[in-house]
């Protein structure tokens, strides 16, 4: 994190750090609820620790957060929210816009705004450090106090969990794969082990996307030859002996009373069946398809009445909820943003940041939740946007 002068800008400067370290951390709030509710006085307080986590900050930090938006950014914020009441107004029967607004318009629309403002080369080494937190406070909590704690299950799979560490996960790799210290490394392996251990394929799959577009793809980093042709011989190696790394893996996992469920999958050859999921997408593809299918779509959350959850893949949500013009028009323009951005940026954290907020939302989107849930997805939109302006294009 770049040095920040003890000047009145520099002291909301700062404060918009702590801002932005807490609501990059967001989720390991709800591990921190969890130990505190076990101190005494304390713990009769845990649950409005988040609250002051970010309205504090937040609040002293207004000044730079004023001076670094546009009008074009809160005319953005104003349109979604207005869209948002309208979908309200003209779809009541869809009852989980109503139960969404709150997370939606107060925490996750918002992070837009934290895209907007975030330099990502001068707070690379806070949002590293953040991460580095995240991932060893998430692995104590589930390995040792959950162990000892008969209410928590670690043997089932835990989606919530993987997915809280993601963002985590990726953004340690990447700074591994960037600086190459032991430390990043030894953590980045303990993450993918933890998503591992969680027992869910979704979260694996996006850390495995991440790290082929990054090391294969993406940056010219120092030693890139040599990471490139040892990660391409690291899985040749896991390929040739995958049975023999799978029944270790599934041994070690239950000696930690940890999910085996995808190693059980591989076993039993279910690692690609996922038949929820599927039958979901082909109820909503059957409605769509039918002549009686709006042509502004079913509104916010329409798929509840129809499967009682979100379609569990963004472009159908998007197609469900908007029509098939509007929600195809919404999907195209926020992939092309992400390209444009990726595209034109010639810096390896700027890529590597983009590279890693497309892997947690969009990618992750298109497997499990939904953008109203997702605040790097609307993190993403932001930052993208910043991405094209510092190269002087037209926003």
């Amino acid at each position: 994190m770049k040095d920040i002068a003890t000047t009145k800008n520099g002291f909301t400067e700062w404060w918009f750090m702590v801002l932005l370290a807490n609501v990059w951390g967001l989720s390991m709030f709800g591990y921190i609820i969890g130990f505190a509710k076990g101190l005494p006085f304390l713990g009769q307080f845990a649950e409005t620790i988040p609250y002051f986590a970010i309205v504090v900050p937040l609040l002293f930090s207004l000044k730079y957060i004023s001076n670094k938006l546009s009008i074009i950014d809160y005319c953005f914020y104003m349109t979604v929210l207005f869209i948002y009441i309208i979908e309200f107004t003209l779809y009541p029967y869809n009852s989980e816009i109503q139960k969404h607004a709150y997370s939606f318009l107060v925490i996750v629309l918002p992070c837009f705004f934290i895209g907007r403002l975030i330099n990502i080369k001068d707070v690379d080494e806070l949002l590293y450090l953040v991460s580095l937190i995240g991932v060893v406070l998430t692995s104590a909590y589930y390995l040792i106090y959950a162990q000892f704690n008969t209410k928590i299950e670690t043997e089932h799979y835990n989606m919530d969990g993987a997915y809280d560490l993601l963002r985590f996960s990726l953004y340690v790799i990447s700074y591994a794969i960037r600086k190459k210290t032991i430390l990043s490394i030894l953590v980045s392996l303990m993450s993918v082990v933890m998503i591992l251990s969680f027992g869910t394929r979704g979260p694996l799959l996006c850390v495995i996307a991440f790290v082929a577009f990054f090391v294969l793809i993406f940056g010219k980093y120092k030693y890139a030859k040599i990471i490139k042709t040892s990660t391409v011989i690291l899985f040749g190696f896991l390929y040739l002996y995958i049975d023999e790394f799978m029944l270790f893996l599934q041994r070690s996992l239950q000696s930690l009373h940890m999910s085996t469920r995808i190693v059980d999958k591989y076993f039993m050859d279910e690692l690609n069946v996922s038949e929820a999921r599927v039958d979901f997408i082909d109820e909503l593809l059957q409605v769509m398809n039918s002549g009686s299918f709006p042509l502004f779509g079913e509104g916010l959350c329409g798929s509840y009445k129809h499967i009682g959850i979100y379609p569990h893949n963004l472009l159908i949500e998007l197609l469900f909820s908007f029509g098939y013009v509007c929600g195809g028009i919404i999907f195209v323009l926020i992939i092309v943003l992400f390209i444009r951005a990726m595209i034109i940026s010639n810096d390896i954290t700027e890529k590597g940041f983009l590279l890693l907020l497309f892997c947690s939302s969009i990618l992750k989107l298109m497997m499990s939740g939904s953008f109203l849930d997702e605040s790097t997805f609307f993190m993403l939109i932001g930052y993208s946007l910043v991405v094209i302006r510092n190269q002087k294009s037209y926003v």
